[in-house]
């Protein structure tokens, strides 16, 4: 399933595209309205972080005992040793531009608050150009 960015709510910047490849028959019995808010955080720092017309991937499916949940985007990488740091309060990579942009570092906090509370787990890690969240739910 390929959809554009707007068709999810996001905001791009030059011609991002998103594809979705969604498992059959995934149940999950967690708050909807934090996952939605889960996912807005994950694609809106994929869009950004993404170069011009390139391709954003989630992926929803099941690992094992596990669901997983994975956003890939090609561009900004995110430096080695800072794949924790990123989800700390107000931080950011790179200070100066994100102060320009009116960015404040609280979105990765908040995504990952909302794993936590749902008893699952988050990571990033950045290889070749190619940034990846992975989000891992316990398939109940």
């Amino acid at each position: 399933l390929v959809c554009s960015p707007q068709d999810l709510g996001v905001a791009i910047k030059s011609g991002e595209r998103i594809e979705l490849e969604i498992d059959d028959n995934i149940n999950m019995n967690l708050d909807e309205n934090s996952i939605k808010q889960l996912v807005e955080i994950l694609l809106d720092n994929a869009v950004k972080h993404s170069n011009i017309n390139s391709t954003i991937n989630v992926n929803l499916k099941r690992d094992r005992n596990n669901i997983e949940l994975l956003v890939e985007n090609a561009g900004d990488e995110i430096p080695k040793g800072e794949e924790e740091k990123i989800f700390e309060r107000f931080y950011r990579v790179d200070k100066s531009r994100n102060r320009k942009e009116g960015r404040y570092g609280l979105g990765l906090a908040i995504a990952k608050n909302i794993v936590l509370n749902h008893n699952g787990s988050i990571t990033a890690s950045s290889n070749l150009g190619v940034t990846t969240f992975k989000v891992k739910f316990k398939n109940k």
